[in-house]
């Protein structure tokens, strides 16, 4: 698209999501876009974490418009199976989507 300057396109279709950015201090991370990625020739990823729910939204390459989404499964999802946490404590990770690999935090 270059020399097509940028464009805008709603990608998601989330009902009952609303994220308020009023208010003072620092906001809640709720959602975390990353960069949009090629596949192949007529299709784009742009790997999204939504309250903690690890979703690739494809998009068309040419209109951006959304032709699907595909849940991935978060690295702490797996941990949980194989060492699950004590009562009251919760697994957090950090999603790195370029390959599927994630970061504890």
């Amino acid at each position: 698209m270059r020399g097509e300057g940028r464009r805008i396109a709603q990608a998601s279709a989330w009902r009952g999501f609303r994220w308020d950015f009023r208010g003072g201090g620092s906001l809640d991370g709720r959602i975390f876009v990353f960069a949009p990625e090629p596949l192949g020739r007529d299709r784009i990823r742009v790997p999204v974490v939504r309250d903690g729910r690890a979703t690739d939204l494809i998009l068309d390459a040419r209109t951006l418009a959304r032709i699907g989404k595909r849940l991935r499964e978060t690295l702490g999802a797996r941990l949980k199976t194989v060492v699950p946490p004590p009562p009251g404590m919760r697994v957090e990770t950090v999603e790195e989507p370029r390959d599927n690999g994630v970061a504890i935090a």
